[in-house]
């Protein structure tokens, strides 16, 4: 018996699998409609400003943050974290295979 899959994941694997003048499609449809939206759903506009500057402003922390500690910004995005964590793990048992 199959697993229910979570919606997001049944998207994205739709997604991934069309071919890429379909995702083309997708992205420029997007790009149309998303300025659409938060004009309709924003009302007071300084607010999502406000809301804007804090994110970069805790994005710029995070950065200084891993840059003094770690002396790297490497893998401050989700999904470079998860190819890095993939990158580190097969490197991994490359070590483990050849010892």
């Amino acid at each position: 018996m199959k697993a229910a899959q979570k919606p997001i994941h049944a998207v994205t694997t739709w997604v991934r699998r069309q071919p890429p003048k379909v995702k083309a499609f997708l992205g420029v449809v997007s790009a149309m409609t998303a300025p659409v939206l938060l004009r309709v759903i924003v009302h007071d506009h300084d607010n999502l400003f406000v809301a804007a500057e804090a994110v970069h402003a805790l994005e710029i922390s995070v950065l200084i943050y891993k840059l003094t500690k770690e002396k790297t910004c490497a893998g401050t995005q989700s999904h470079l974290n998860r190819s890095f964590r993939r990158t580190e793990n097969f490197r991994e048992r490359e070590k483990r295979e050849t010892t």
